[in-house]
This record gives C-alpha cells, structure tokens and sequence, in this order.
C-alpha cells in the first residue's frame, strides 16, 4: 500500500483557488514564427515573478504544436545573459483534453 503524504505549504488554499484572471489582451504576432512566438513569449513574460535573481516558473497552456514552438523560442534565445532575456520561467505545458483543462482550473 502506497501512501502519499503532501506537504502543506502556508498558501495552499490561496493557490489552489485561481481568484483572478487577467485579459492580457490581443497580441499582434504570428504565432507560426519564432519571432512571432518570441514577441508573445517576451509579453507574458511581464506576469512572471522574480526574485533574488531568480525567476518562478509560471505554466502556460496551449497544445502539442505551441509547446514546441514556445521551446523553439526559448532555445533561439538561451544564449541571453539574463535569465528575462533567456524567457526562463515560461514552462510551456500541453493540453490534451478538455477535462485535463478543466481539472487545473
């Protein structure tokens, strides 16, 4: 019998209760294109968080094909000094199924 203990972190019910949704509008990129996939990349990355130098993660949803676009932009630009300008924190995860959605949500 396997049993899973988890840890119970101070903000537990406040993550675990999304409570806002930001419209971050409509955003003039291709998204077929590295660059296009870049300039997309580079506007979210305004809602990721850092601090002392470090950069927390933040999912993005999207399907099959957007996550590989999304590391084919990150590896055109892992060669950046700074971690913002590398677009670390962006962790692109696929969405197979509507109930896959819905159960994050």
């Amino acid at each position: 019998m396997l049993i899973i203990h988890y840890v119970k972190i101070k903000y537990f019910v406040t993550l675990s209760n999304p409570l806002f949704q930001y419209n971050i509008g409509v955003m003039d990129e291709n998204p077929s294109t590295v660059p296009g996939v870049i300039g997309i990349l580079n506007r979210l990355h305004k809602y990721v968080s850092m601090h002392d130098g470090r950069v927390h993660t933040l999912i993005t949803w999207g399907d099959g094909l957007s996550c590989e676009r999304y590391v084919d932009a990150q590896n055109a630009r892992a060669n950046e000094p700074t971690p913002r300008d590398r677009l670390e924190g962006l962790e692109p995860a696929p969405r197979t199924s509507i109930k896959g959605f819905y159960c994050f949500k």
